[in-house]
């Protein structure tokens, strides 16, 4: 069992485990050759959640460059 010694530190590894599990899932998407938009948009949606509670969203943004990067990969080759 994981203990938090605040609610700050709770609060930080909640919004990080989510936006872990929409970058899972949004990976599942991308794997299966489909963008995963709504994927992006969740992430980027969890970052302004996090700064609006006073959170750090690296990690969240760490994810959100990695799926946008993935997502744009397919627009380019849906382009061609």
């Amino acid at each position: 069992m994981r203990y938090f010694s605040n609610q700050k530190d709770f609060e930080q590894a909640a919004i990080d485990w989510v936006a872990r599990l929409v970058s899972e899932k949004a990976s599942e998407v991308i794997a299966t050759g489909n963008i995963a938009d709504v994927g992006q948009q969740t992430l980027i949606y969890l970052e302004s959640v996090a700064l609006s509670n006073d959170l750090t969203s690296s990690t969240i943004n760490v994810y959100t460059d990695i799926i946008t990067e993935h997502n744009q990969d397919l627009l380019d080759i849906f382009d061609k």
